[in-house]
């Protein structure tokens, strides 16, 4: 079976899988505020110091989290002060990337900080786009998913909007993915409103990726596989998820 792990790329030096370590701020004393790009599991923000890794950034003193990249952004160092919008030609999908994903040649590409690409990443197979001269054949196409030619593979919404709390979600697309594998579709579909990947959708999918202070994380029989968290968190007793350590 193949297993996908979860890496990422960018034309920033920077680690290649979400295991990069996270060292805390020692040349701060006790007492003092966190620096901006650090963050704190102290209630009053004060050292040691953690700093924030990619795909995510604390932009003032005292941070007791870090803020994941706003879709159509990426953030692909640690420590940083503030996400960077994704350059032409590239885009994101999802908050909290340590990367962008470039467009496919011959293809229309979004505007850099698009919420939904014309496009999708390559490992997915297919990409099922309304038909932009008839809203009667686009409504369609968005309410029937599409049949995928491999039966590992399930249709899955790539979903626009959404960036706000009063921003309504729409579905722009449908992408075939083995949810079986899939890092960011892992067990089926995941629902937008289910944030951080903490829960799973209706129909099970999770979006590995995006769980709160996991470090190292794969996709395995349509299963998160937590291999280990961030500092400040441990792993649940079940193994589904990352918890803020006791200070105790």
């Amino acid at each position: 079976m193949v297993l996908t792990t979860i890496t990422l790329c960018s034309a920033f030096p920077s680690s290649s899988s979400r295991t990069a370590g996270i060292s805390p701020s020692h040349h701060l004393r006790r007492h003092t505020k966190c620096i901006p790009g650090t963050y704190s599991l102290h209630n009053s923000g004060i050292a040691p110091c953690y700093e924030c890794p990619p795909g995510s950034f604390s932009n003032v003193s005292g941070a007791l989290n870090c803020t994941p990249a706003r879709t159509g952004s990426y953030v692909p160092v640690s420590g940083a002060t503030t996400d960077i919008p994704c350059p032409p030609g590239t885009y994101t999908t999802r908050s909290g990337s340590a990367s962008c994903v470039a467009c496919l040649p011959n293809v229309k590409c979004p505007r850099a900080t698009a919420t939904a690409p014309d496009s999708v990443s390559r490992r997915r197979s297919h990409i099922y786009l309304p038909n932009p001269s008839s809203s009667l054949a686009a409504t369609r196409i968005l309410r029937r998913p599409p049949k995928c030619e491999k039966p590992e593979e399930k249709a899955c919404p790539v979903y626009s909007g959404g960036t706000g709390l009063s921003s309504k979600v729409k579905v722009a697309s449908y992408e075939c993915v083995n949810v079986a594998n899939d890092l960011e579709s892992c067990g089926g579909c995941p629902d937008p409103a289910s944030s951080l990947g903490t829960d799973e959708a209706h129909s099970g999918g999770r979006d590995c990726s995006t769980i709160l202070g996991v470090d190292s994380v794969r996709c395995e029989g349509g299963k998160c596989i937590l291999a280990s968290c961030r500092p400040g968190f441990v792993l649940s007793k079940d193994g589904e998820r990352c918890e803020v350590a006791s200070q105790d």
